[in-house]
């Protein structure tokens, strides 16, 4: 009785044994909008058992916080795929539809239901432009750091400093989110 392969079911295991009900819903929406509990069934008619009747999943009233890695599609091209179809294209064999196959391929197929689902979660629409934008700050990249469309550049805000001579550069950076 002294063994050490114990581990606590996670979010992961819930998903792929995921009521038939719920075949349709990607592993984002699963975990911002499902809770997972072992007993206690109420009746409500919200509930729904785990295929494998581990326990029953509710679903929320508001969603929660996802937190994610979020990779790079210029840096790290193969991982930003997995990670985009393991969260918004649903599945239940992560080793059969996820690690094994050409993820940017899915990607591109099922490019529409991602959108559609990341919709559901991000709700910050200047995300991506944020991220680049700190991606060209970390590569030493000033210049058309931010898109216009989403934030505005102000000459009178915080100095860019050169880290190297300490001294500073001709010019200021502001930004905003309408």
């Amino acid at each position: 009785m002294d063994s050490e392969d114990i581990a606590v079911k996670g979010i992961l295991d819930h998903y792929i044994k995921r009521p038939i009900s719920l075949e349709k819903i990607c592993l984002a929406e699963f975990a911002a909008f499902y809770n997972f509990r072992k007993s206690g069934k109420t009746g409500k008619s919200n509930s729904n058992d785990l295929i494998d009747k581990s326990g029953f999943v509710t679903r929320r009233g508001r969603a929660r916080i996802v937190r994610f890695r979020k990779y790079s599609k210029l840096q790290d091209q193969a991982n930003f795929f997995r990670e985009e179809c393991m969260l918004y294209v649903s599945w239940r064999s992560e080793m059969q539809e996820v690690l094994k196959i050409d993820c940017q391929q899915k990607f591109n197929h099922n490019f529409d239901l991602i959108v559609t689902n990341r919709k559901l979660l991000h709700y910050n629409e200047c995300s991506d432009s944020v991220d680049l934008a700190f991606e060209k700050l970390n590569d030493g990249e000033y210049e058309d750091m931010i898109p216009t469309s989403c934030c505005e550049i102000s000459e009178d805000t915080f100095d860019i400093y050169d880290e190297i001579s300490g001294k500073k550069k001709p010019r200021r950076l502001t930004t905003y989110f309408p």
